[in-house]
């Protein structure tokens, strides 16, 4: 694509490189470099199946080099509630795309039976990697026996990095960024996440949602926060506050 970069607005958490950048034709857009495949991939599918109200509008896909050039949605105004805006983003991607069965991850191709066989497997290696910090294998297991789930269950996609920094805005209209992450998976983890990570209060999130499972909600809450702990842990970060925060939690 003709133009220049403005601006390098890379993270040194991510492998991703995130340039502001001036097309010719387009004027402002952002220019996306994956680091990865699989977040490649997935941002990719996002972008075929979740709503064009919800995300950005892609300009181009450079396969070869990993490269999207998107268009670029800064918010302009702050909404009177984060955690409200957020909760009615993740509820209309949530519902837009439902669908019953198969748990599928775009990135890897990996297929699975249920949401509980897919958290299994992530809550497992994350007990693993947090060997050294405390066993919780037993806390694990015992949140996973609480947990009910089916082949059956109505599944959608979910964002699975649904923040304040990743919520922009279109003329007037807040949307979601950043789908790099994206899957086919239970709505709950993103409502866990956001809880976890972002929320005034995780009991009031769970009722600007519309949540009517607390109790499975709270399961997610802990398990999430293990899954956290073991990503500080394999990326040397387990000095950040928020990886003291996950260790709180898990108890």
């Amino acid at each position: 694509m003709e133009g220049e970069i403005i601006q390098d607005l890379s993270s040194p958490h991510t492998a991703n490189r995130v340039f502001l950048f001036h097309s010719k034709r387009h004027g402002k857009i952002i220019k996306k470099e994956f680091g990865q495949v699989s977040h490649f991939k997935r941002a990719v599918e996002a972008m075929k199946v979740v709503d064009r109200s919800l995300h950005p509008a892609v300009y181009k896909m450079d396969m070869r080099r990993r490269c999207l050039y998107i268009s670029y949605h800064p918010r302009e105004t702050e909404p009177d509630s984060m955690d409200a805006c957020a909760a009615n983003l993740m509820k209309e991607l949530h519902t837009s795309t439902r669908r019953y069965g198969g748990v599928s991850d775009p990135g890897t191709g990996q297929v699975y039976s249920s949401w509980k066989d897919y958290i299994r497997k992530r809550g497992s290696a994350a007990v693993e990697s947090l060997m050294a910090k405390g066993d919780y294998r037993d806390s694990f297991e015992a949140q996973m026996d609480r947990l009910e789930d089916s082949p059956f269950a109505p599944v959608s996609y979910i964002h699975r990095d649904v923040r304040p920094d990743n919520i922009g805005e279109r003329k007037g209209r807040y949307l979601l960024l950043d789908f790099e992450h994206a899957m086919v998976g239970d709505p709950y983890w993103d409502v866990a996440r956001y809880a976890f990570e972002s929320a005034q209060s995780k009991e009031d999130f769970y009722k600007l949602y519309g949540m009517d499972d607390q109790e499975r909600a709270d399961i997610y809450v802990w398990l999430f926060a293990l899954d956290y702990a073991a990503y500080f842990v394999r990326h040397n970060q387990a000095d950040s506050p928020i990886f003291e925060k996950c260790l709180a939690f898990l108890g």
